[in-house]
């Protein structure tokens, strides 16, 4: 017992027996002692990132063609700022805020353990301060490496072989910044197919200038690559483009067209890009898609070229049929005898008669009274009695698409073709919806699914004013009994608007 009495007192003793002063800090020592590590990842992330930035800039803006660089340039430049802070971070905490201090007991425990470090109440303080640095660190670091990562727009643009200077990006671009940019300009540079395609989507709906002025000139270039899939896709776009500038522009008439840039762009693509579609013609592979991009784009001195495809039997059905499209959007009065005559006689080909009716159409609602420029009567008879030929057509979709156009042109001559098909069987049918597909986007409507007994009786009502021939034939068929009630009501009450104003 006396033993053990010992020895728990001799520990009591000992514990007790610690100096006045048990919290001893060591003499301080230069901070260029003190921190060499720091100080040297501080100069070698600063050197690096800089570096990396200057590389990354010129690799991501004149040289990736993928989606990985796309993603991991951009990802280790960040990784490689985030290191680089918190070096810089380190270095400054030590440098700027008090150290925390430390109480180191010179005792041992109960168990022999070596001396406990105790961390004052600086602690939570200083953490505070060293997160607020990190923050600063990271914002200077990613402010320097955006910096360095500009480019002069003018280097990134291609000038070359067709410029759209009038909306060529001004000023610097950023690789860290203009990430929307940046990923048009890589996905251009692409050899997938499927990336490829979905770039040639988003370039077509393009609709900010400095977008417009960064890929319309690569898209133009791209008419020349060896890759035939690749320059179709271009010619396809060039397309899309014309046709939604065009609706642009006639949807801005009225308004100031000056502070507009569609203008600008319907410009371009009929001053300079369709003279150098042309040019290109001769290519086997790009003949369709280039003739396309001229049908769209309707630039006056194409007219000639897609009247001449069109009437040449020699030429494939594709050309002809996207000649016919170019017709229907130019608008030019020259073209209805070429039209008009094709389908009187037809071409053999259902899709190619549909859409020279399209264009037939087209003419149509531009020629209504009170038009810019209507069309000379002369020309509208021959049309429409040419169209009226094709009422009792055996394909029921040409019947259908045949009185759409009469309905556009609303000229009364063609009430005696109409009423004899109305009384027959031919009339008897649903139309079939047919479209004109459009190079990107929504379909155009043209014919509707609707009763084409019902579709002939509003192209009646259209072109009842005064129209005596008109009011006889229906004095004698609205009464009778075989017809469908609301067939028959419609056709008194066009009865009886024309009787109301005899």
């Amino acid at each position: 017992m006396g033993r053990k009495s010992r020895i728990k007192s001799e520990r009591r003793e000992s514990r007790t027996a610690a100096p006045e002063s048990s919290h001893v800090l060591p003499r301080a020592i230069p901070w260029w002692q003190r921190r060499p590590v720091l100080i040297g990842l501080f100069v070698v992330g600063l050197v690096a990132v800089a570096v990396y930035s200057v590389w990354a800039r010129n690799a991501l803006w004149y040289e990736a063609s993928t989606a990985t660089e796309a993603f991991l340039i951009p990802l280790g430049w960040m990784a490689l700022i985030f290191v680089s802070a918190a070096a810089v971070t380190g270095l400054l905490s030590d440098l700027l805020l008090p150290r925390p201090e430390r109480a180191r007991s010179t005792a041992a425990d109960d168990w022999g353990r070596t001396p406990r470090v105790i961390t004052s109440a600086l602690f939570q303080p200083r953490a505070l301060l060293v997160s607020l640095l990190f923050l600063a660190a990271v914002g200077a670091t990613l402010t320097l490496a955006w910096s360095l990562s500009m480019v002069s727009a003018a280097s990134v643009t291609v000038t070359e072989p067709v410029p759209l200077k009038a909306l060529a990006p001004q000023g610097r671009l950023s690789a860290l910044g203009d990430q929307r940019e940046l990923a048009l300009v890589i996905r251009s540079r692409s050899k997938d197919p499927a990336v490829l395609e979905a770039f040639f989507r988003q370039a077509a709906d393009l609709g900010r200038p400095d977008e417009l002025g960064l890929i319309g000139p690569r898209i133009v270039a791209m008419v020349d690559s060896k890759d035939d899939a690749k320059a179709a896709g271009a010619c396809k776009v060039l397309a899309s483009l014309g046709d939604r500038m065009n609706q642009n522009v006639r949807l801005l008439v009225g308004q100031s067209l000056g502070q507009r840039w569609e203008p600008d762009a319907m410009a371009w693509l009929r001053g300079q890009v369709a003279p150098f579609l042309r040019t290109r013609m001769d290519r086997v592979a790009l003949r369709v898609p280039i003739l396309e991009a001229l049908a769209w784009c309707q630039a006056p001195g194409d007219g000639e070229v897609l009247a001449k495809v069109f009437v040449d039997g020699d030429e494939t059905i594709e050309a002809r049929l996207t000649a016919a499209t170019g017709l229907g959007n130019m608008l030019r009065h020259e073209d209805l005898e070429a039209l008009a005559a094709v389908i009187r006689e037809g071409t053999g080909d259902l899709t190619l008669d549909l859409r020279i009716l399209w264009a037939l159409r087209r003419h149509g609602e531009a020629s209504l009274p009170g038009s810019f420029d209507p069309i000379p009567d002369r020309l509208v008879e021959e049309t429409v009695l040419a169209v009226a030929e094709r009422l009792a057509d055996e394909d029921p979709a040409i019947r259908c698409a045949a009185v759409v156009v009469l309905q556009a042109f609303q000229d009364a001559r063609v009430t005696r073709p109409v009423t004899d098909v109305f009384e027959t069987d031919a009339a008897d049918i649903v139309c079939p919806r047919v479209e004109v597909p459009r190079p990107f986007g929504a379909p155009i409507p043209f014919v509707t699914a609707e009763e084409l007994r019902f579709k002939m009786l509003n192209l009646l009502a259209s072109v009842a004013a005064e129209n005596r021939d008109l009011y006889l034939w229906l004095e004698k068929v609205s009464q009778q009994d075989r017809w469908k009630p609301h067939i028959r009501e419609g056709m008194i009450k066009t009865y009886s608007g024309i009787d109301a104003y005899r």
